[in-house]
């Protein structure tokens, strides 16, 4: 397995970085033209998503297997780490352009940092689950070619 793991590791790092950019670049985009206020939560959990079914895809092509339940989440807990700083780095993006709409004496005053840490620990667990169970999803699909259109006999 830990020949797996390195090109493992560096396949989510790249797809979560390119899946990171583009949800920051749509964020900031849905956020200048007005259509969202803050919905950040969402483009987290796609995100992780999208990343446990490639790598779990990855992982059934390479080990040609089934991934069991603790293989999913232990290599989602290793591949979660890079996510999670990717995500921080997504969240202070959005936290940058939306925190300007507010005052600075009521975030002085208000317990707005404890609830940012608070839902960013909800929001690493959650991502934890979602990664999991996306990477077990991603390991059950098939690595024979798919009976499509192109196949088709006339």
């Amino acid at each position: 397995m830990s020949s797996l793991t390195v090109p493992l590791f560096l396949r989510y790092l790249a797809i979560s970085l390119a899946f990171n950019v583009a949800a920051a670049a749509v964020y900031v985009l849905l956020l200048h033209f007005g259509v969202i206020r803050i919905g950040i939560a969402g483009i987290i959990i796609c995100v992780a998503a999208g990343c446990g079914v490639v790598a779990g895809a990855y992982f059934r092509r390479r080990q040609g297997r089934l991934a069991k339940w603790g293989e999913c989440w232990r290599i989602s807990a290793v591949l979660l780490s890079p996510h999670i700083v990717l995500t921080s780095l997504n969240l202070a993006i959005a936290f940058a352009t939306w925190i300007t709409s507010f005052d600075k004496e009521l975030l002085e005053t208000s317990p707005f940092l404890g609830e940012m840490i608070l839902n960013a620990c909800f929001i690493i667990l959650m991502m934890l689950t979602i990664s999991a169970i996306a990477f077990r999803f991603g390991s059950q699909m098939t690595t024979l070619p798919a009976k499509g259109w192109r196949k088709l006999k006339r």
